[in-house]
């Protein structure tokens, strides 16, 4: 792509980082690109804190293509998990990073994606979130001019006390996939009762052989937690690879697959 005039020009609600000469009949909106972004402080059942956050964003004009980086402080917030809508279109994709996100979404479709953070550190008021978006506009080649470039810039802070986002007691039997995953050298699993009941959690390797018992007795309705540290039942380091955990409910069974690195 060319960028063929030297100037700059300023459109109103966004930052024009280089734009060619615009033909009369191309109306710019304002902004190129809408962006909703908000999100809430939760707690689970365990009082682990966590953030959960929603974002839409929706080209306005044909033609365009983005890039959203949404940006995080990583000595805060740990990406736990995100999902697009269920309409999401297929040419949209997600780069993840460290401390960011690298989104790129379809050219005249609205993007819907949800995330949810771990909150490692909280005191009434948690850093914020950022997102940088840049917008480009194909203009009319006839005019010799190819492109215009725009950047908005959103911010979100959440602040407040984290509500409670479970009931009192599950209704259903609930195995959570493990965190974190893959791992080394260990990890966490929890799980829902919606009863008093005999609990089995054992993990098998990929041939389906038992490696060991990580939690095995009687449980009461509610939530719990296993950890498994990464050994056989001889407490001896068990090799890198794909293994299951399943947990077996008096006649209910759930099983998750994870994935140990070394």
């Amino acid at each position: 792509l060319c960028f063929n005039s030297p100037g700059l020009s300023q459109v109103p609600g966004s930052e024009t980082l280089y734009s060619g000469d615009k033909p009369a009949e191309m109306a710019i909106p304002n902004p190129v690109i809408d962006i909703d972004f908000n999100g809430d402080l939760l707690t689970d059942q365990f009082g682990n804190r966590e953030a959960h956050l929603s974002l839409r964003a929706m080209p306005l004009i044909p033609q365009s293509f983005h890039t959203l980086r949404l940006k995080w402080d990583p000595t805060c917030y740990t990406l736990n998990r995100y999902s697009l809508g269920a309409k999401a279109s297929p040419e949209i994709e997600i780069v993840e990073g460290f401390n960011e996100l690298v989104i790129y979404p379809a050219s005249d479709e609205p993007l819907d994606l949800s995330l949810t953070f771990i909150v490692n550190s909280f005191e009434g008021i948690c850093p914020g979130f950022h997102i940088d978006a840049l917008s480009g506009i194909i203009g009319d080649q006839k005019s010799n001019n190819t492109i215009n470039l725009f950047t908005m810039h959103k911010d979100l802070v959440l602040s407040g006390e984290p509500q409670r986002i479970y009931s009192a007691l599950p209704t259903q039997l609930q195995l959570s996939q493990n965190q974190p995953n893959p791992f080394n050298p260990s990890t966490g699993v929890e799980y829902a009762l919606p009863c008093d009941c005999a609990v089995e959690i054992s993990v098998y390797d990929i041939l389906g052989e038992k490696v060991c018992d990580i939690e095995k007795g009687s449980k009461t309705a509610g939530y719990h937690q296993a950890f498994w540290a990464g050994r056989n039942s001889l407490n001896e380091p068990v090799s890198s690879g794909i293994y299951f955990i399943k947990l077996t409910a008096g006649e209910e069974v759930r099983v998750i697959k994870t994935q140990l690195i070394k």
